[in-house]
């Protein structure tokens, strides 16, 4: 990075501190600070946890939502809402028990009206915590029955996704909910500006542990550059995500703490298969031998990320080391486009956004090119590059997925099932469709890692998509916060963060 980039960065963020402090009380009347400011890439698009599907904005709102169940920082469930649940109907059913004394922010009760309310409400908008519910039923008015479509031994992770709102507050607002959203969670809804900043404040009537810092305040800062100086400065106190190219900045601050843990988002790369040339199992097959994910994690990412010859990460149920797509081998690859018929090579594009991910292109657009794949790279805005996605207008797209149930079945079922809202690719294979979901029933881990690698091995041979690197869940924050967490999903411990004395 350039010094004037830098500073012209800088002057930028000084300006934002003065907007920051001006908007917000930071101390307290005996001077304590008693808000938190977190600086996000994204703004919070819904605060109707039914309605959120971007990662950072479904993290965003566990500030003020209690989920049904939990997932703990070993990938285990623990109680939330539900204090206990059984399995019943022979292993097609579960039942919740919910527990009681929890109040929403307007002081109503949650009882199992607004646990069954949400539940439905999510499955009818097909939203991934609720792909396998087929019904669900109130019991009493602490306990709920939900049916499965299949038995599943992931259901009660994808229902650590279910957060659940106030059902009195969503039916009454309607349409208007987003201006006043009712949870249950360690902090209550304040004020929303849009592109600018969103307040929370500590809810005293929480039933778990009550928050140690009084306020938070999510701003939006997009630029990459600005948000990591905006900690470097100290006008914010954490910033979600930092990028690669900061990290190493961050890190020498000894005013600051950078961490890059393992897992995170995939990027891989989709191929449109309605394009005439990338239609051809052998292209497929080419560029995956001329992805040089060594050199991308470092060059792109600066090694915060690492190769992912996979498509779920070494802390992934599934995760094995015996089957893998190929190393870099362009030798093979120009082999395999002569095998193809494609020697002389063609023209396609790859859709990508700024910062790593278009680095990531511009390494394979340099690997292409010696077999004669002239690559253009098409860098987006995200609002762009997610209407590219919807569309399926792109030949190639480098895509990212974050795996919230640390199981191989998130990506293979929401990525490369038919009938999937995520498969944008046009990629369809009934023997992978049935494969997924035979793998999700199964009774014991051997049976179910047994299919996985069956699963591996048809995508590897069939390239729908090539793994290229995972991301580190990659965050800064100012040293004198303690006890911060971001796990693997992007989830953070807001309720336990304190400020050192």
């Amino acid at each position: 990075m350039s010094k004037m980039k830098r500073w012209s960065a800088l002057l930028l963020a000084v300006l934002m501190m003065v907007s920051i402090l001006a908007g917000c009380g930071s101390k307290n009347g005996s001077g304590e600070k008693d808000t938190f400011i977190v600086a996000m890439r994204t703004d919070f698009v819904t605060f109707d946890p039914a309605k959120a599907t971007a990662t950072l904005n479904q993290a965003g709102l566990r500030v003020m939502y209690d989920p049904l169940v939990d997932i703990d920082q070993d990938g285990s469930v623990i109680p939330a809402v539900a204090e206990s649940w059984e399995v019943v109907d022979n292993g097609a059913a579960y039942v919740f028990n919910i527990r009681q004394g929890i109040k929403f922010h307007n002081g109503d009760p949650l009882t199992a009206e607004d646990v069954a309310f949400e539940i439905q409400r999510e499955s009818d908008a097909a939203a991934r915590a609720t792909i396998n519910v087929d019904s669900v039923e109130i019991l009493g008015d602490y306990q709920v029955k939900v049916t499965m479509k299949e038995p599943d031994s992931l259901l009660l992770k994808e229902l650590a996704m279910l957060l659940i709102p106030s059902k009195k507050a969503v039916e009454a607002a309607g349409d208007s909910y987003n201006e006043a959203p009712v949870g249950s969670g360690p902090y209550s809804f304040v004020s929303y500006s849009p592109s600018d900043m969103t307040t929370f404040t500590r809810f005293d009537e929480y039933w778990g542990d009550a928050a140690k810092i009084k306020n938070i305040t999510f701003r939006y800062i997009p630029d990459n550059t600005t948000r990591a100086l905006s900690l470097e400065t100290g006008e914010v106190d954490y910033i979600v995500p930092m990028s690669a190219e900061d990290y190493e900045t961050i890190k020498s601050n000894s005013d600051c703490v950078a961490v890059a843990d393992g897992g995170g988002m995939q990027y891989y790369l989709g191929f449109n298969l309605s394009n005439e040339y990338l239609s051809n199992k052998l292209v497929r097959q080419a560029i995956s031998y001329a992805v040089d994910r060594s050199s991308i994690a470092s060059g792109a990412f600066e090694s915060t990320a690492t190769p992912a010859y996979l498509p779920v990460a070494s802390n992934e149920f599934g995760y094995t080391t015996e089957i893998s797509f190929p190393e870099f081998n362009i030798e093979k690859a120009k082999e395999l486009m002569k095998q193809a018929g494609m020697e002389n090579g063609f023209s396609c594009n790859i859709v990508t956004t700024a910062g790593v991910s278009a680095k990531a292109c511009e390494i394979l657009q340099a690997a292409l090119k010696q077999i004669n794949i002239d690559l253009s790279i098409q860098q987006l805005e995200f609002s762009a590059y997610l209407d590219a996605w919807i569309t399926g207008n792109f030949d190639i797209m480098m895509d990212g997925w974050t795996n919230n149930l640390l199981d191989a079945h998130d990506f293979f079922y929401n990525v490369l099932t038919t009938t999937s809202d995520n498969n944008v690719y046009g990629y369809s294979n009934e023997k992978v469709d049935t494969l997924v979901q035979e793998a999700v029933v199964a009774g014991t881990d051997e049976e179910r890692q047994a299919y996985y690698n069956e699963l591996y091995n048809i995508i590897i041979d069939e390239c729908p998509i090539v793994p290229v690197v995972f991301s580190g869940v990659v965050y800064g924050y100012r040293s004198n916060v303690k006890d911060l967490y971001e796990n693997a999903m992007f989830w953070v411990n807001y309720a336990d963060i304190s400020f050192a004395s």
